[in-house]
């Protein structure tokens, strides 16, 4: 016979899908290994709860964002100057440069 081992299905045994949640997910991880990880989604599933239904804030206007980003670079290029201040100040205040020197130990001084 063809239709052994063919169990019969029903339009019944289809009910409506139901959807998958996560919390079907994270029940079904019972290795004791993986129980930070459960608690850890678990908790990124509460936080993104909070968060659901709240409307982003409008972007800033040109002007007051362009004001920002110049504030912004200006700070950087403040802390990068600091770096720099003491070197400078030692080059400024020596008294000559000292030049590569020549075969021979005589220094470099093209406008003699």
């Amino acid at each position: 016979m063809p239709d052994e081992g063919i169990t019969p299905v029903c339009a019944s045994d289809f009910a409506e899908p139901k959807a998958l949640e996560m919390s079907d997910i994270l029940a079904s991880l019972t290795d004791p290994s993986l129980q930070a990880f459960r608690k850890s989604l678990a908790a990124q599933q509460i936080g993104k709860s909070k968060h659901v239904g709240q409307k982003l804030s409008a972007p800033l206007a040109r002007p007051i964002q362009e004001r920002l980003d110049r504030q912004a670079a200006y700070e950087e290029a403040k802390t990068e100057v600091t770096k720099w201040q003491a070197t400078v100040k030692a080059n400024r205040e020596v008294h000559c440069h000292s030049l590569t020197l020549m075969p021979g130990g005589t220094p470099f001084f093209p406008y003699e």
